[in-house]
């Protein structure tokens, strides 16, 4: 079995570039690299294996958090209580896992993110770490998801359930069956809703099962792109240029931020962003609709590119990604696309993330339509 054990450098590889691929949501790079360096003080690892090389009764848990990513002052009640507990048995994630375990009766031997974030990811990264056992690099999105149904496990009909959700003051339920996905996220929102935010770890499944349902290789692909943003500045490289390399993108649009419209509501920060074109793109304005996430964008008001592709936003002075969280009016960045997995663009998976699932209609294109016109 090839085993990866994280270095620092490679937890920050992961936080910054998971970010990226985090679509604006995913939570804070920052915060998640802060939290993994608490653990990793401890003498904690973070041991990285490959998809292939899970063996097939190995059972994975999935750790994830559950919220709004607004800037409220409940969030940053959460984050002070987070703090205190990040590096103990009193993690709600770690504590999350353990309650599963004890409830299916089986210990688990690895996690696997939900997501790509800056903190989702990491959530996984430090949970493992705390329970001594492996981080697969995969997850079932290759980006962040505002919903828990948003996932390629959904496609291949994966049950969700048992799932462990608990908040950060000591509420903790065990949900044995739901209708469907849909109705697991609605729990796990409402449960996020009351608290402020919620830790969930469910889809306990077996690594035969895992091997068909997720998407190889993204961590690695996140350490990709934040090892090329960080050493963009060391080599006195462009780290626009360098990330958008490293992620596979393609540029779409760089401006300055003249509105940021959002509300905190349901568990979600919505709203839009509004940047106005600079340089070739003087005179345009591109608008992006954000549920968490980036989903989709409309160029000179025309229906433009939209999810399943990824729509990343990072400066333009220094490549960094910038969250929905800190966006910002004034703020000059760059937005470039980066394709979806091909099983986002099967019948299934356009069904489940596209603009119809939330509600827009209009012919909003697919990255590879765009590049070969």
């Amino acid at each position: 079995m090839r085993k990866k054990i994280l270095s620092r450098e490679d937890l920050w590889d992961l936080c910054f570039g998971a970010a990226v691929l985090g679509t604006g949501g995913g939570g804070s790079p920052k915060v998640g690299y802060d939290y993994l360096n608490s653990v990793v003080n401890t003498g904690k690892r973070v041991v990285l294996v490959n998809l292939e090389d899970i063996p097939d009764d190995a059972i994975i848990a999935c750790p994830a958090g559950v919220a709004s990513i607004a800037p409220t002052e409940r969030a940053k009640q959460i984050d002070r209580i987070l703090d205190q507990l990040i590096a103990t048995e009193k993690n709600p994630y770690f504590e999350g896992l353990r309650i599963l375990e004890e409830y299916i009766g089986r210990k688990f031997y690895g996690c696997l993110p939900m997501e790509m974030g800056g903190f989702n990811t990491a959530c996984a990264a430090w949970t493992a770490a705390l329970a001594d056992i492996i981080l697969v690099d995969a997850d079932p999105a290759g980006r962040a998801v505002p919903e828990l149904e948003l996932q390629t496990f959904n496609i291949f009909d994966i049950p969700i359930t048992p799932m462990v959700l608990s908040d950060f003051f000591g509420n903790v339920a065990i949900i044995t069956r739901v209708e469907n996905d849909k109705a697991a996220e609605e729990i796990a929102r409402a449960m996020a809703v009351i608290g402020g935010a919620a830790s969930f770890v469910g889809r306990p499944i077996e690594g035969r099962e895992l091997k068909k349902s997720v998407i190889p290789g993204t961590i690695s692909k996140a350490m990709t792109i934040g090892k090329a943003l960080r050493e963009a500045k060391a080599k006195g490289l462009d780290p626009v240029q360098e990330v958008i390399k490293a992620a596979g993108g393609i540029m779409l649009f760089e401006g300055i931020v003249k509105k940021v419209e959002w509300n905190d509501s349901g568990g979600f920060m919505w709203g839009y962003h509004f940047i106005e074109g600079r340089g070739k793109y003087l005179g345009n304005e591109l608008k992006i609709w954000f549920k968490n996430e980036n989903l989709i964008s409309w160029y000179d008001e025309k229906p433009f590119v939209s999810c399943p592709d990824l729509l990343c936003i990072i400066d333009s002075s220094d490549g960094y990604p910038v969250t929905n969280t800190a966006m910002s009016e004034g703020r000059n960045v760059v937005v470039f696309g980066v394709p979806a997995y091909d099983i986002w663009k099967t019948e299934k998976g356009l069904k489940l993330l596209s603009p119809a699932h939330f509600g827009f209609e209009g012919e909003f294109k697919l990255l590879d339509t765009i590049t070969q016109a």
